[in-house]
């Protein structure tokens, strides 16, 4: 195992599934010491020094794993993203708008469907953020993505909740719930998914 340097939270997830995937570990995903110990491997990138060279331990679930309790155990900042990418192994790319941010950051787009266990594990609603909030040519998140405004992933998470009661998400494909998306969502749409 190596001291890498992750640019993102999807390099992260990336690198662990493939050095964990076939260890013969059991239960890797509720082994709280293994997690513990990855975080303290890599407690720098993890939790980096501010400007005052403090560093910020704000959130214990965020270091420490949680996983016996269902409001936290995904706020892990290893185990949370590990957990999504595995989940969308079969295409990875699909979760990178909720692993696109720095290791450190979870971000608003993470936080509103990883939060939400039938949300982050349907393709369509991972696919769906991804191709809504994600640049295509840059593979930088749109502006905008982020906090409380029309079509943010906030919006998303409250529609998507709302369209569950009337509607079978996980037999919808990405392109279906995109165009069923109100015009709050225009300016995140992708241009395909107009007509």
């Amino acid at each position: 195992m190596a001291d890498r340097k992750f640019a993102n939270r999807y390099a992260a997830a990336e690198y662990l599934y493939e050095l964990l995937e076939n260890t013969g570990i059991p239960e890797v995903d509720r082994n709280e010491s293994l997690w513990a110990w990855l975080t303290l491997f890599y407690f720098d990138q993890l939790c980096p020094e501010g400007a005052d060279g403090r560093r910020s331990l704000k959130q214990r679930a965020r270091l420490m794993p949680a996983f016996s309790d269902w409001n936290k155990y995904y706020r892990h900042l290893l185990a949370g993203p590990w957990r999504v990418y595995r989940s969308h192994r079969d295409d990875p790319k699909r979760v990178f708008a909720l692993l696109a941010n720095p290791v450190y950051k979870p971000g608003d787009i993470y936080e509103q469907l990883a939060s939400r266990q039938e949300l982050v594990t349907n393709r369509a609603v991972v696919q769906t953020a991804t191709s809504l909030y994600i640049d295509a040519t840059t593979n930088r998140r749109k502006s905008g993505a982020a906090g409380q405004g029309g079509g943010s992933a906030r919006r998303l998470a409250a529609v998507l909740n709302q369209f569950t009661l009337t509607w079978d998400l996980y037999w919808m494909t990405a392109e279906a719930l995109i165009k069923m998306l109100p015009s709050e969502f225009d300016r995140f749409r992708p241009v395909c998914a107009h007509s």
